[in-house]
């Protein structure tokens, strides 16, 4: 998995792509994915996840309390166990 941390997308092209806030990589997320990585495969594609960090909550409203299910390696590596081609 190649993993992009830039405020810029990269230019993708031939993709099958989900965006989230992804506080943790829970059984729906994982769900969302397994279909992600099944319709890349499929047409032969390239499986694209974009999240954020920090949070959108937490810069929308930054005195809330937010916790999050995994930290940011813990996601990274979740999201490599799922077959995602690219992590933005």
């Amino acid at each position: 998995m190649q993993v992009h941390r830039t405020e810029t997308l990269p230019t993708f092209t031939n993709t099958v792509l989900t965006i989230g806030a992804f506080d943790g990589v829970h059984k729906g997320h994982r769900q969302i994915l397994s279909m992600l990585t099944q319709m890349a495969a499929s047409e032969g594609l390239q499986s694209v996840v974009i999240s954020f960090n920090p949070h959108p909550r937490t810069v929308l409203y930054p005195n809330a309390l937010l916790q999050q299910l995994n930290t940011l390696p813990e996601k990274t590596e979740l999201f490599a166990q799922q077959n995602i081609d690219h992590l933005v």
